[in-house]
Protein backbone atom coordinates (compact mmCIF):
# COMPACT_ATOMS: atom_id res chain seq x y z
CA UNK A 1 0.00 0.00 0.00
CA UNK A 2 1.18 3.67 -0.09
CA UNK A 3 1.25 5.84 2.41
CA UNK A 4 2.35 9.50 2.30
CA UNK A 5 2.88 9.75 6.43
CA UNK A 6 5.22 6.86 6.68
CA UNK A 7 8.22 4.46 4.57
CA UNK A 8 6.77 1.72 2.95
CA UNK A 9 8.49 -0.91 5.14
CA UNK A 10 7.06 -3.85 4.51
CA UNK A 11 9.05 -7.46 3.45
CA UNK A 12 6.68 -8.43 1.47
CA UNK A 13 3.66 -5.79 1.19
CA UNK A 14 1.95 -3.91 -1.63
CA UNK A 15 0.01 -1.06 -1.02
CA UNK A 16 1.04 2.49 -1.71
CA UNK A 17 2.89 5.26 0.13
CA UNK A 18 5.15 7.60 -0.60
CA UNK A 19 8.88 6.45 -0.46
CA UNK A 20 11.04 3.13 -1.03
CA UNK A 21 11.57 0.20 0.32
CA UNK A 22 12.66 -3.18 0.04
CA UNK A 23 10.03 -5.99 0.57
CA UNK A 24 6.44 -4.49 0.59
CA UNK A 25 2.93 -4.86 1.06
CA UNK A 26 1.09 -3.45 -1.79
CA UNK A 27 -0.22 -0.39 -0.64
CA UNK A 28 0.46 3.54 -1.63
CA UNK A 29 1.87 4.74 1.97
CA UNK A 30 4.28 2.96 3.91
CA UNK A 31 3.61 -0.65 3.22
CA UNK A 32 6.46 -3.22 4.80
CA UNK A 33 9.44 -4.32 3.30
CA UNK A 34 12.21 -7.34 3.46
CA UNK A 35 14.43 -7.15 6.13
CA UNK A 36 17.08 -9.42 7.59
CA UNK A 37 15.26 -11.31 9.74
CA UNK A 38 16.18 -11.33 13.50
CA UNK A 39 13.02 -13.00 14.80
CA UNK A 40 13.57 -16.08 16.12
CA UNK A 41 11.02 -17.97 14.68
CA UNK A 42 9.04 -21.46 14.74
CA UNK A 43 7.61 -22.09 11.52
CA UNK A 44 4.42 -24.26 11.20
CA UNK A 45 5.11 -28.00 9.77
CA UNK A 46 5.44 -28.06 6.19
CA UNK A 47 2.23 -28.99 5.02
CA UNK A 48 0.56 -29.24 8.60
CA UNK A 49 -2.78 -27.30 6.77
CA UNK A 50 -2.45 -27.93 3.55
CA UNK A 51 -2.45 -30.93 1.23
CA UNK A 52 -0.36 -30.78 -1.81
CA UNK A 53 -1.52 -33.74 -3.28
CA UNK A 54 -2.24 -32.07 -6.41
CA UNK A 55 1.65 -31.19 -7.03
CA UNK A 56 3.97 -33.24 -8.62
CA UNK A 57 5.69 -35.69 -6.86
CA UNK A 58 8.87 -34.02 -7.09
CA UNK A 59 7.85 -31.09 -5.75
CA UNK A 60 5.94 -32.70 -2.90
CA UNK A 61 9.08 -34.54 -2.21
CA UNK A 62 11.08 -31.16 -2.29
CA UNK A 63 8.33 -29.31 0.26
CA UNK A 64 9.11 -32.76 2.12
CA UNK A 65 13.03 -31.86 2.28
CA UNK A 66 12.14 -27.95 2.72
CA UNK A 67 10.15 -28.80 5.99
CA UNK A 68 13.48 -30.89 7.39
CA UNK A 69 15.45 -28.21 7.05
CA UNK A 70 13.87 -25.18 6.59
CA UNK A 71 14.57 -24.02 10.52
CA UNK A 72 18.23 -23.93 10.22
CA UNK A 73 17.98 -21.86 6.76
CA UNK A 74 15.74 -19.44 8.38
CA UNK A 75 18.44 -18.75 11.33
CA UNK A 76 20.86 -17.52 8.54
CA UNK A 77 21.41 -13.54 9.20
CA UNK A 78 20.20 -12.41 5.81
CA UNK A 79 18.14 -14.74 5.19
CA UNK A 80 14.30 -13.88 4.95
CA UNK A 81 12.36 -16.96 3.55
CA UNK A 82 12.68 -19.91 1.59
CA UNK A 83 9.83 -21.82 -0.65
CA UNK A 84 10.00 -24.63 -3.09
CA UNK A 85 10.36 -23.72 -6.82
CA UNK A 86 11.70 -24.82 -10.66
CA UNK A 87 14.90 -25.68 -11.33
CA UNK A 88 15.88 -22.71 -14.35
CA UNK A 89 18.50 -25.14 -15.96
CA UNK A 90 15.90 -28.05 -15.57
CA UNK A 91 11.95 -27.14 -15.47
CA UNK A 92 11.69 -31.09 -14.58
CA UNK A 93 13.72 -30.39 -11.81
CA UNK A 94 12.93 -28.70 -8.16
CA UNK A 95 14.78 -26.62 -6.21
CA UNK A 96 14.75 -24.38 -2.67
CA UNK A 97 14.40 -21.07 -3.12
CA UNK A 98 16.48 -18.78 -0.68
CA UNK A 99 15.37 -15.37 -0.26
CA UNK A 100 17.97 -12.44 1.54
CA UNK A 101 18.33 -9.26 2.64
CA UNK A 102 21.17 -8.49 0.89
CA UNK A 103 23.77 -9.53 -1.79
CA UNK A 104 26.62 -11.96 -0.33
CA UNK A 105 24.98 -13.38 2.18
CA UNK A 106 26.94 -15.87 3.78
CA UNK A 107 26.43 -19.87 4.86
CA UNK A 108 23.75 -20.77 2.62
CA UNK A 109 24.01 -24.72 1.62
CA UNK A 110 24.28 -25.19 -2.31
CA UNK A 111 21.80 -27.98 -1.65
CA UNK A 112 19.94 -29.98 0.68
CA UNK A 113 19.65 -33.61 0.57
CA UNK A 114 21.10 -33.47 -3.14
CA UNK A 115 18.44 -30.76 -3.55
CA UNK A 116 19.80 -27.56 -4.94
CA UNK A 117 19.21 -24.09 -3.99
CA UNK A 118 18.92 -20.88 -5.66
CA UNK A 119 19.15 -17.49 -4.43
CA UNK A 120 17.32 -14.58 -4.76
CA UNK A 121 18.11 -11.38 -3.66
CA UNK A 122 15.30 -8.82 -2.38
CA UNK A 123 15.86 -5.48 -4.24
CA UNK A 124 14.19 -2.04 -3.44
CA UNK A 125 10.93 -1.33 -5.14
CA UNK A 126 9.54 1.84 -6.20
CA UNK A 127 6.18 3.28 -5.92
CA UNK A 128 4.53 4.20 -9.59
CA UNK A 129 1.20 5.27 -10.65
CA UNK A 130 -1.86 3.50 -12.59
CA UNK A 131 -5.46 3.29 -11.86
CA UNK A 132 -5.63 6.32 -9.85
CA UNK A 133 -8.40 8.46 -10.65
CA UNK A 134 -12.15 8.46 -9.24
CA UNK A 135 -14.21 5.81 -10.82
CA UNK A 136 -18.32 5.37 -10.89
CA UNK A 137 -21.02 4.41 -13.22
CA UNK A 138 -20.00 1.76 -12.45
CA UNK A 139 -17.17 1.65 -9.56
CA UNK A 140 -14.81 -1.53 -11.06
CA UNK A 141 -12.05 -3.52 -9.30
CA UNK A 142 -8.94 -3.48 -9.46
CA UNK A 143 -8.04 0.62 -8.87
CA UNK A 144 -7.04 2.79 -6.49
CA UNK A 145 -9.42 2.56 -2.54
CA UNK A 146 -8.16 3.22 1.23
CA UNK A 147 -8.61 3.87 4.66
CA UNK A 148 -10.07 7.11 5.78
CA UNK A 149 -7.94 7.19 8.34
CA UNK A 150 -4.40 7.56 6.28
CA UNK A 151 -3.14 8.87 3.77
CA UNK A 152 -2.53 5.98 1.46
CA UNK A 153 -3.75 3.82 -1.50
CA UNK A 154 -4.17 0.53 -2.02
CA UNK A 155 -6.60 -1.69 -4.41
CA UNK A 156 -10.01 -3.32 -4.77
CA UNK A 157 -9.01 -7.22 -5.55
CA UNK A 158 -12.37 -8.41 -6.52
CA UNK A 159 -16.62 -8.37 -5.14
CA UNK A 160 -17.02 -10.88 -2.78
CA UNK A 161 -20.30 -12.41 -0.44
CA UNK A 162 -19.01 -13.61 2.83
CA UNK A 163 -21.33 -16.25 5.36
CA UNK A 164 -18.55 -14.57 7.77
CA UNK A 165 -20.81 -13.10 10.74
CA UNK A 166 -18.95 -12.99 13.98
CA UNK A 167 -15.16 -12.50 15.85
CA UNK A 168 -13.25 -15.16 16.15
CA UNK A 169 -10.43 -17.95 15.31
CA UNK A 170 -10.22 -19.32 12.15
CA UNK A 171 -8.42 -22.25 10.20
CA UNK A 172 -5.70 -20.03 9.10
CA UNK A 173 -6.06 -16.72 9.46
CA UNK A 174 -5.69 -16.81 13.20
CA UNK A 175 -7.91 -14.13 14.93
CA UNK A 176 -10.67 -12.71 12.75
CA UNK A 177 -12.43 -9.23 13.87
CA UNK A 178 -16.00 -8.77 12.41
CA UNK A 179 -18.34 -5.69 12.28
CA UNK A 180 -21.90 -5.37 11.71
CA UNK A 181 -22.99 -4.39 8.60
CA UNK A 182 -23.46 -0.36 8.35
CA UNK A 183 -26.04 -0.69 5.44
CA UNK A 184 -29.47 -1.36 4.59
CA UNK A 185 -29.53 -4.05 1.83
CA UNK A 186 -33.50 -5.51 2.22
CA UNK A 187 -33.94 -8.86 0.58
CA UNK A 188 -30.37 -8.21 -1.13
CA UNK A 189 -27.61 -10.48 -0.37
CA UNK A 190 -25.06 -7.77 0.75
CA UNK A 191 -22.07 -7.35 -1.13
CA UNK A 192 -18.53 -6.52 0.22
CA UNK A 193 -14.27 -5.32 -1.20
CA UNK A 194 -11.58 -7.39 -0.99
CA UNK A 195 -8.37 -6.03 -0.37
CA UNK A 196 -5.69 -6.47 2.59
CA UNK A 197 -5.49 -5.71 6.20
CA UNK A 198 -2.87 -3.29 5.84
CA UNK A 199 -4.81 -1.64 3.12
CA UNK A 200 -8.48 -1.63 4.70
CA UNK A 201 -7.54 -2.04 8.73
CA UNK A 202 -4.43 0.15 8.74
CA UNK A 203 -2.08 -2.50 9.98
CA UNK A 204 -4.13 -4.24 12.70
CA UNK A 205 -5.76 -0.37 14.05
CA UNK A 206 -8.60 -0.62 12.87
CA UNK A 207 -10.98 0.05 16.15
CA UNK A 208 -14.39 -0.35 14.39
CA UNK A 209 -16.45 0.01 10.55
CA UNK A 210 -13.64 2.25 9.15
CA UNK A 211 -15.04 4.91 6.19
CA UNK A 212 -13.24 3.23 2.97
CA UNK A 213 -12.20 5.98 -0.06
CA UNK A 214 -12.35 5.72 -3.51
CA UNK A 215 -9.89 6.82 -4.65
CA UNK A 216 -7.53 6.25 -1.74
CA UNK A 217 -6.65 9.41 -0.11
CA UNK A 218 -2.78 9.17 -1.53
CA UNK A 219 -4.37 9.89 -4.47
CA UNK A 220 -5.61 13.28 -3.83
CA UNK A 221 -2.82 14.75 -1.74
CA UNK A 222 -4.44 13.00 1.22
CA UNK A 223 -7.46 15.56 1.25
CA UNK A 224 -11.13 14.46 0.94
CA UNK A 225 -11.81 11.31 -1.06
CA UNK A 226 -15.17 9.60 -2.14
CA UNK A 227 -16.73 7.41 0.86
CA UNK A 228 -17.97 3.97 -0.67
CA UNK A 229 -17.95 1.75 1.60
CA UNK A 230 -16.79 0.49 5.45
CA UNK A 231 -15.03 -1.80 6.95
CA UNK A 232 -16.37 -5.20 7.78
CA UNK A 233 -14.12 -7.69 9.05
CA UNK A 234 -10.52 -8.68 8.84
CA UNK A 235 -7.45 -10.69 10.15
CA UNK A 236 -4.72 -9.53 13.39
CA UNK A 237 -1.29 -10.02 12.01
CA UNK A 238 0.56 -11.97 14.39
CA UNK A 239 3.94 -10.13 15.24
CA UNK A 240 5.05 -12.15 18.46
CA UNK A 241 8.23 -14.35 18.92
CA UNK A 242 7.14 -17.99 17.76
CA UNK A 243 4.22 -16.94 15.97
CA UNK A 244 3.31 -17.19 11.87
CA UNK A 245 0.58 -15.72 9.49
CA UNK A 246 -0.83 -17.08 6.14
CA UNK A 247 -2.14 -13.83 4.82
CA UNK A 248 -2.91 -9.98 4.98
CA UNK A 249 -6.82 -9.73 4.77
CA UNK A 250 -9.83 -7.59 5.25
CA UNK A 251 -13.00 -7.02 3.19
CA UNK A 252 -15.14 -3.67 3.31
CA UNK A 253 -18.73 -3.27 3.24
CA UNK A 254 -20.00 -1.58 -0.19
CA UNK A 255 -22.18 0.94 0.12
CA UNK A 256 -25.39 -0.21 -1.87
CA UNK A 257 -26.51 2.97 -3.13
CA UNK A 258 -23.36 4.32 -4.19
CA UNK A 259 -24.46 6.48 -7.65
CA UNK A 260 -23.80 4.56 -10.69
CA UNK A 261 -23.17 1.04 -8.38
CA UNK A 262 -20.82 -1.51 -8.89
CA UNK A 263 -19.06 -3.88 -11.14
CA UNK A 264 -17.38 -7.52 -10.08
CA UNK A 265 -15.35 -6.77 -13.28
CA UNK A 266 -11.76 -5.01 -13.20
CA UNK A 267 -11.33 -2.02 -15.28
CA UNK A 268 -9.38 -2.14 -18.17
CA UNK A 269 -8.82 1.12 -20.46
CA UNK A 270 -10.15 4.24 -18.00
CA UNK A 271 -9.76 7.08 -21.35
CA UNK A 272 -13.26 5.41 -23.04
CA UNK A 273 -16.27 6.98 -21.81
CA UNK A 274 -17.81 5.11 -20.08
CA UNK A 275 -14.37 2.85 -19.33
CA UNK A 276 -13.93 -0.42 -21.07
CA UNK A 277 -13.84 -3.39 -18.32
CA UNK A 278 -12.08 -6.89 -18.70
CA UNK A 279 -12.95 -10.17 -17.04
CA UNK A 280 -14.53 -11.05 -14.22
CA UNK A 281 -13.09 -13.19 -11.16
CA UNK A 282 -14.63 -17.26 -11.28
CA UNK A 283 -16.52 -18.15 -8.50
CA UNK A 284 -13.98 -21.85 -8.06
CA UNK A 285 -11.37 -21.15 -5.72
CA UNK A 286 -8.24 -23.02 -7.00
CA UNK A 287 -4.69 -23.83 -5.45
CA UNK A 288 -1.50 -22.48 -6.58
CA UNK A 289 1.00 -25.02 -8.33
CA UNK A 290 4.33 -24.04 -9.85
CA UNK A 291 4.22 -23.19 -13.37
CA UNK A 292 0.77 -22.04 -13.27
CA UNK A 293 -0.13 -18.93 -15.21
CA UNK A 294 -1.71 -16.00 -13.43
CA UNK A 295 -2.76 -12.64 -14.33
CA UNK A 296 -3.83 -9.23 -11.93
CA UNK A 297 -5.09 -5.72 -12.20
CA UNK A 298 -4.03 -3.35 -9.74
CA UNK A 299 -4.08 0.61 -8.77
CA UNK A 300 -0.36 0.65 -9.76
CA UNK A 301 0.87 -1.93 -12.20
CA UNK A 302 -2.80 -2.13 -14.34
CA UNK A 303 -3.32 -5.63 -15.89
CA UNK A 304 -0.07 -7.79 -16.15
CA UNK A 305 0.75 -11.65 -16.58
CA UNK A 306 2.96 -13.92 -14.55
CA UNK A 307 4.27 -17.40 -13.98
CA UNK A 308 4.27 -18.46 -10.31
CA UNK A 309 7.48 -19.67 -9.96
CA UNK A 310 7.37 -20.81 -5.90
CA UNK A 311 5.25 -22.50 -3.90
CA UNK A 312 5.19 -23.29 0.38
CA UNK A 313 7.21 -19.94 0.27
CA UNK A 314 8.04 -18.65 4.13
CA UNK A 315 9.22 -14.84 4.57
CA UNK A 316 9.44 -12.06 6.88
CA UNK A 317 7.55 -9.10 6.63
CA UNK A 318 8.59 -6.02 8.07
CA UNK A 319 5.72 -3.36 8.74
CA UNK A 320 5.61 -0.22 9.88
CA UNK A 321 5.88 -0.70 13.56
CA UNK A 322 6.64 -4.93 13.64
CA UNK A 323 7.49 -7.51 11.54
CA UNK A 324 5.65 -10.49 10.98
CA UNK A 325 6.17 -14.24 9.30
CA UNK A 326 4.17 -15.72 6.54
CA UNK A 327 4.35 -19.28 5.81
CA UNK A 328 2.50 -20.82 2.36
CA UNK A 329 2.64 -17.99 0.31
CA UNK A 330 2.92 -17.75 -3.42
CA UNK A 331 6.19 -16.29 -5.42
CA UNK A 332 6.67 -14.91 -8.90
CA UNK A 333 10.28 -13.92 -9.20
CA UNK A 334 9.38 -10.68 -11.40
CA UNK A 335 9.12 -7.37 -9.86
CA UNK A 336 6.94 -5.49 -12.01
CA UNK A 337 3.88 -8.04 -11.13
CA UNK A 338 3.16 -6.52 -8.12
CA UNK A 339 4.57 -2.96 -7.33
CA UNK A 340 3.57 -0.80 -4.67
CA UNK A 341 0.11 0.32 -4.34
CA UNK A 342 -0.98 -3.30 -6.47
CA UNK A 343 -1.73 -4.52 -2.36
CA UNK A 344 -5.58 -6.06 -2.11
CA UNK A 345 -4.93 -6.88 -6.21
CA UNK A 346 -6.03 -10.66 -6.68
CA UNK A 347 -4.60 -12.91 -8.99
CA UNK A 348 -6.22 -15.57 -11.01
CA UNK A 349 -5.70 -18.08 -13.51
CA UNK A 350 -4.65 -16.74 -16.77
CA UNK A 351 -5.85 -19.27 -19.31
CA UNK A 352 -7.62 -17.22 -22.37
CA UNK A 353 -11.06 -18.53 -21.75
CA UNK A 354 -9.76 -21.89 -21.08
CA UNK A 355 -10.16 -24.40 -17.92
CA UNK A 356 -9.72 -22.85 -14.79
CA UNK A 357 -9.87 -19.52 -16.56
CA UNK A 358 -10.21 -15.90 -14.09
CA UNK A 359 -10.56 -18.90 -11.04
CA UNK A 360 -9.18 -17.05 -8.16
CA UNK A 361 -5.43 -18.04 -7.02
CA UNK A 362 -3.94 -15.43 -4.67
CA UNK A 363 -4.03 -11.77 -2.84
CA UNK A 364 -1.30 -9.88 -3.83
CA UNK A 365 0.32 -8.13 -0.67
CA UNK A 366 4.19 -7.73 -1.23
CA UNK A 367 7.16 -7.75 -3.46
CA UNK A 368 10.80 -6.15 -4.15
CA UNK A 369 12.47 -5.38 -7.42
CA UNK A 370 12.93 -9.08 -8.37
CA UNK A 371 10.06 -10.75 -6.23
CA UNK A 372 5.84 -10.29 -5.84
CA UNK A 373 4.22 -12.56 -3.15
CA UNK A 374 0.72 -13.48 -2.88
CA UNK A 375 -1.64 -15.24 -0.19
CA UNK A 376 -3.42 -17.73 -0.84
CA UNK A 377 -6.89 -17.24 -1.80
CA UNK A 378 -8.50 -20.44 -0.87
CA UNK A 379 -7.09 -20.04 2.38
CA UNK A 380 -8.96 -16.93 2.50
CA UNK A 381 -12.05 -17.46 0.87
CA UNK A 382 -12.47 -20.55 3.67
CA UNK A 383 -11.81 -18.70 6.90
CA UNK A 384 -14.13 -15.34 5.55
CA UNK A 385 -16.56 -17.64 4.34
CA UNK A 386 -16.20 -15.96 0.34
CA UNK A 387 -17.96 -16.36 -2.90
CA UNK A 388 -17.30 -14.28 -5.90
CA UNK A 389 -20.68 -13.27 -7.54
CA UNK A 390 -20.79 -12.86 -11.13
CA UNK A 391 -22.74 -9.43 -11.31
CA UNK A 392 -24.05 -7.27 -8.12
Amino acid sequence: MLHNTRFLRASLFLSLVAGSFTLWSCDQSGAPIATSSTLTTSIAPVGSSTNWSNQPIFIQQAIAVQGRHEASLLAISGVIGDGVGLSKANPNAAVILVFTSHPGVEGIPSSFEGLQTQTTMVGTVTAHAGYTGTYRSPLPCGVTVGDNDECASGSIGAIVASTRTSSGSSTYGGTLKVYSNQYSWGSNTPRYMLSCNHVFANENSATGPDQQDQPGRYDVSCGTSGAVGKLHSWNYINSKRNTTNYYDAAIAECNPSLSGGWSPAMISDPSTSPYTLSYTPANTVLAPSVGMTIKKTGRTSGYNTATIAGINVTITVSYTHFKAVFVDQIYVSNGTYIQAGDSGSMSVVNNSGGSNDNDPVGLDFAGSSSSSFMNRMDHIAHDFGLTFPQSF
